[in-house]
């Protein structure tokens, strides 16, 4: 049996859960990191989904990266309204995506 690092495990016909926990980090346009945010979602065996709603965000544009373990995404931010709300998609395929903002 294969049991990826934030998947769950059966344990004596008992699903034991672990959680998923994701890094957020926004930079402003001159490289400088504003804001760094963990988030934990309970795991299961679909896909993760987690919406942020994000009001450090700077005005003038940004670039976002979200890391579960060794996997990152970044997204450059252009033409929103404050707060953000950003939604990140984490998948048992242990893909990790920004998967858009608002």
């Amino acid at each position: 049996m294969i049991v990826r690092p934030n998947s769950p495990k059966l344990r004596s016909g008992i699903l034991t859960v672990r959680n998923t926990r994701f890094f957020v980090e926004i930079f402003n346009a001159d490289g400088g990191r504003v804001l760094k945010r963990t988030i934990e979602l309970a795991s299961t065996s679909r896909n993760h989904f987690t919406r942020e709603e994000l009001t450090d965000v700077p005005t003038s544009g940004a670039r976002v990266r979200a890391t579960v373990g060794e996997k990152t995404d970044e997204k450059d931010l252009i033409g929103y309204d404050k707060p953000v709300q950003l939604s990140i998609k984490y998948n048992n395929e242990d893909e990790l995506e920004i998967v858009d903002y608002l």
